[in-house]
């Protein structure tokens, strides 16, 4: 990470987590700069700085180049990406296969990547250029969504002792400026968060690990803003459909006003930063999305407190009265519940065959009548027959 940090001037560095693979992990560093990084790699041995776009085989640690023609498909209409420093893009991450080894930059995340992770699971292989066969077809190569994941977790498990941070100033004027302007086409920045630098400094109010720990989880707050159902942390506006297809005369007829409306009544509003972490929705089955409790059981003093993700096993967070970090190790797949396809019933096993016969024609029915007419009439005259002679038979045995 020094070597790393060497190369490219960045405002933050920090090891964000393992990812495990089928065939190789990845280890992965959240960066924050303000300019954007024009490489893809960065090579950290003694050998001179490689800038062209090389990935990790499968199966050996040689590289192979990308090729243009693997680059996924631009759909004709799609949900435009957040631009670098903003929202899901606000950092930048690297990662490797092992400690060492080039570090190779992520892409920006689209909105489409993360809409598309929502709806499939898919465990790593370790290699950025495979394939990711499920379906729904997923539009992008692993690293795209090893990004999205990425982008999900971050969004979701990022936490923070409550009071470490504070809102700036400018919040207040940017939603007035939100409200002067509805249009909502234009970026707009992500409110600025700030260390607190009073916090934990009051003596007759001291933030103590047993305090952190509580049960209530409302010491804990979220530092990073939630991804909306379109893939991004601010809502975009799609362009209207109804003016597009309606003739210039018509156009007039309708007020802006009226359109302005429906379009504020179809925004999708993020919940609030820094909200308590106990306010978050329970799972399925009722199981509160977050685990907290205490290092050490014994020695208080020298213990930290740890909350656990639910929603995300492997996300962990450790703090203690003045410092805390985010550190997530786990396959980078979000909890869902368990539940198993029910066996099917036994077939029940038919002693009688079914025999496949043709319907009988009209003829074949009246000449069937006629036979067992015939059958009949000649069961009956036999049985006549019979009882005569029985009759003689006793007869002659009386005159004897």
């Amino acid at each position: 990470m020094k070597r790393l940090n060497n190369e490219i001037n960045c405002i933050e560095m920090k090891f964000w987590g393992k990812i495990f693979g089928l065939y190789c992990d990845y280890y992965i560093i959240q960066v924050q700069h303000d300019k954007e990084i024009p490489f893809d790699e960065i090579n950290i041995s003694n050998q001179l700085v490689n800038r062209k776009q090389l990935l990790t085989s499968k199966y050996s640690n040689h590289r192979i180049e990308t090729k243009s023609n693997q680059e996924q498909e631009i759909l004709p209409f799609e949900i435009p990406s957040e631009p670098h420093g903003i929202g899901t893009n606000q950092y930048t991450y690297f990662v490797t296969n092992s400690p060492g080894l080039s570090w190779i930059k992520l892409p920006d995340i689209k909105p489409i990547m993360i809409n598309h992770a929502r709806k499939i699971r898919y465990l790593f292989t370790g290699c950025l250029s495979s394939k990711i066969n499920r379906f729904p077809p997923y539009p992008g190569l692993e690293r795209d969504y090893l990004r999205a994941q990425i982008a999900r977790i971050t969004a979701t498990t990022h936490i923070s002792p409550a009071g470490y941070y504070i809102l700036t100033d400018n919040r207040a004027e940017e939603e007035e400026e939100e409200v002067e302007d509805m249009s909502f086409n234009n970026e707009r920045k992500d409110p600025n968060i700030i260390l607190n630098p009073e916090y934990n400094n009051d003596p007759t109010n001291l933030i103590t690990v047993e305090l952190l720990a509580d049960t209530n989880l409302q010491e804990w707050v979220h530092t990073l803003p939630e991804i909306l159902s379109q893939g991004r942390t601010h809502f975009w506006r799609p362009p209207s459909t109804r003016t597009t297809n309606l003739s210039k005369g018509e156009e007039e007829g309708y007020e802006e006003e009226d359109n302005e409306t429906l379009d504020r009544n179809s925004v999708e509003i993020p919940a609030p930063l820094l909200q308590p972490i106990g306010d978050d929705k329970l799972l399925y089955t009722n199981q509160r999305p977050w685990s907290i409790g205490l290092t050490m059981s014994i020695m208080h003093e020298y213990s930290l407190c740890y909350v656990r993700s639910n929603v995300w096993p492997g996300a962990f967070t450790l703090g203690h009265a003045r410092n805390y970090f985010n550190l997530y190790i786990g396959w980078g797949q979000k909890y869902e519940q368990f539940n198993p396809s029910q066996p099917p019933l036994p077939e029940i096993e038919l002693k009688k065959q079914f025999i496949e016969q043709n319907d009988p024609t009209v003829e074949l029915e009246k000449a069937m009548e006629e036979a067992q007419r015939e059958a009949a009439s000649d069961l009956t005259s036999v049985e006549y027959t019979s009882e005569e002679e029985d009759n003689e038979e006793i007869f002659t045995d009386e005159e004897y």
